[in-house]
């Protein structure tokens, strides 16, 4: 048992009363050494250190994307993308094991159960986030009220066109808004109305074909993790230590601070490795 896990997570005695979610992280990484259980990072890993009776402590990283080109639009500092649905996850799940076993790569995933408290049953508006805000602390955009995707289509737009992109093109519908998950997250920080939401769900195309999408959530550091799980006890799957707390990207006049991502888990990709340049789909390349 990984008793590393805890340290930082809020595990209460008592389980509270409300709802709450399940969110899978995943790791892929080879053995460097097997009897010193160093390990060699492919995806799905921010950080490797020596732990206790020499069982290697993982902290995961955003759940990769399909497309290597999406790696730009991963979100800064502040969550995780994790995995979240049953028919999604399991796919994705599937879909990585083989990459590994391709690969000759070890896999381990983490399961939490975050607590969300009060879940809102009906459709979300603007007026419910700034009336019951505390309380939903889950958020589906898929269930959002179509007026508050709109509006959040439109700032995505200005935030594409402060980038010098053009919205007209790369973000002129509410189905483009699925490219962005880097966005969605800077909703998270920046709109008040969103200050409580600790699960934000949105659609993701990772994808060559923007018709192919899948659900993905966004984890907010802070949030309050209940219970957690892993399947693989060579490894001990955390939270990057940084989950901890609610962290906040610094705004100077109503803009972010430029900030470096995360640590890219495509970065560590070792030479000869089988996972293509260009995606981390090498069995469907293969099928291509």
């Amino acid at each position: 048992m990984c008793i590393e896990n805890l340290i930082f997570m809020d595990v209460p005695a008592s389980k509270p009363s409300g709802s709450r979610v399940q969110l899978t992280f995943f790791s892929i990484f080879h053995y460097r050494s097997e009897a010193a259980r160093q390990l060699s990072p492919l995806v799905g890993v921010e950080r490797v250190e020596a732990g206790a009776q020499g069982v290697p402590l993982v902290e995961v990283a955003h759940v990769p994307f399909h497309s290597r080109a999406m790696d730009r639009h991963a979100p800064h500092a502040g969550g995780l993308l994790g995995l979240f649905g049953i028919r999604d996850a399991l796919e994705e799940l599937q879909h990585w094991r083989a990459v590994a076993r391709h690969s000759h790569a070890d896999f381990a995933s983490l399961q939490l159960q975050v607590y969300v408290g009060h879940v809102h049953a009906g459709v979300v508006t603007r007026e419910v986030l700034r009336q019951d805000g505390e309380n939903l602390r889950f958020l589906n955009i898929r269930r959002n009220a179509a007026s508050l995707q709109k509006e959040l289509l439109q700032q995505f737009a200005a935030w594409v066109r402060e980038e010098g992109g053009d919205p007209g093109v790369s973000m002129a519908s509410v189905a483009q808004m699925a490219t962005r998950p880097d966005l969605y997250a800077r909703v998270m920080e920046q709109d008040a109305d969103f200050r409580h939401v600790d699960v934000l769900v949105f659609a993701l195309a990772d994808r060559a074909d923007l018709r192919h999408t899948r659900q993905i959530a966004y984890l907010r550091a802070g949030a309050r993790i209940l219970e957690w799980r892993q399947d693989n006890g060579a490894v001990c799957l955390q939270l990057p230590a940084w989950m901890a707390t609610p962290q906040s990207l610094p705004v100077v006049d109503g803009d972010w601070v430029d900030q470096p991502m995360l640590p890219s888990t495509l970065s560590s990709l070792p030479s000869g490795t089988s996972l293509n340049d260009n995606t981390l789909s090498p069995l469907e390349n293969k099928r291509a």
